[in-house]
């Protein structure tokens, strides 16, 4: 009886110990997960800007503004494609005022942009968010308006010169992309991960 009962004590406390060891792995191994998302989506955003600002800055040194509205006409997309087949993810730059209709904002994008504004409004920070689909997670960082930006999308007759504008409707017919100041919400970065096909 005392062999059986001690033997039953151990098994018990094998089997518990087990127990308790396997739900923090699962856990972490979400939260850890859910974490590579986040800095894969940051990384990837700050790459993004990088590439884009550095093509940027030097379209505007060869030929100004013209030559910057240039590279964003026929470029730009071409460029955070390349990036998109380099981190095996999809890139998009969405917006409610696009210049390019290729930069609209879908119905969830907007529905992130009008949370986004609303804090702003009420002087809160707006900080990356990331939610997920069944095959999916979708990460989404803001793109708010700095001092170079506003040269092409400031405010007309302000910021944004008649020369300019009449160099952007020549490219941009349709054009909406304009009346930002410094520190507002122009639009979002959208990256878009496939989730592993479990075997």
């Amino acid at each position: 009886m005392t062999k059986y009962f001690y033997l039953l004590i151990v098994s018990s406390i094998i089997w518990s110990c087990n127990q308790e060891a396997d739900v923090p792995v699962v856990e972490q191994n979400e939260e850890s997960l859910a974490m590579d998302y986040q800095q894969q989506g940051t990384i990837i955003v700050a790459e993004s800007k990088k590439a884009l600002g550095a093509n940027l800055k030097a379209a505007m040194g060869r030929g100004g503004v013209e030559e910057a509205v240039g590279f964003c006409n026929l470029k730009a997309l071409d460029l955070t494609d390349s990036l998109a087949n380099l981190y095996a993810v999809e890139i998009k730059r969405a917006t409610l005022k696009p210049r390019n209709s290729l930069n609209a904002a879908n119905v969830s994008e907007a529905q992130i942009l009008s949370v986004w504004q609303d804090k702003l409004d009420e002087s809160q920070e707006i900080l990356p968010t990331q939610f997920e689909e069944e095959d999916k997670v979708n990460f989404y960082s803001p793109i708010v308006m700095e001092s170079l930006c506003v040269t092409c999308h400031g405010v007309k007759g302000e910021s944004l010169t008649p020369e300019v504008e009449k160099i952007i409707s020549s490219k941009y017919p349709n054009d909406a992309a304009t009346g930002y100041k410094v520190g507002d919400l122009r639009g979002l970065w959208h990256i878009s991960f496939t989730k592993p096909t479990i075997q």
